[in-house]
């Protein structure tokens, strides 16, 4: 059964209209037909789907979200972790260069 079915019956059982809004203006480009369709046109088992999907990425979205923002911490903390490398090898040698000079 389509939405805008769905409502009309809601509106007979009910005994009061709902919103022009909720019918108007909202597509969704729907992947079987290739094409965007009025949300109102469409079967309530299929807006379940497409609802349920779309949470569905929603969710992945901020993980991946949460992933991108780990990923550049992790990367700051490998550029801090060189630099301190970098540094540590720099004084042994410079260590390493003041002993031979002791030695000689």
């Amino acid at each position: 059964m389509k939405l805008s079915k769905i409502i009309k019956t809601i509106e007979v059982i009910e005994e009061k209209r709902v919103p022009n809004d909720i019918l108007e203006g909202f597509l969704y480009h729907s992947a079987s037909r290739e094409e965007p369709i009025q949300i109102h046109d469409m079967d309530i088992v299929h807006l379940i789907r497409a609802f349920k999907n779309a949470l569905h990425k929603l969710d992945n979205q901020y993980t991946n979200e949460e992933l991108i923002k780990e990923n550049s911490e992790l990367k700051k903390e490998v550029a801090y972790l060189r630099s301190t490398t970098e540094a540590v090898i720099d004084e042994r040698n410079e260590l390493k260069k003041q002993l031979e000079k002791e030695k000689a």
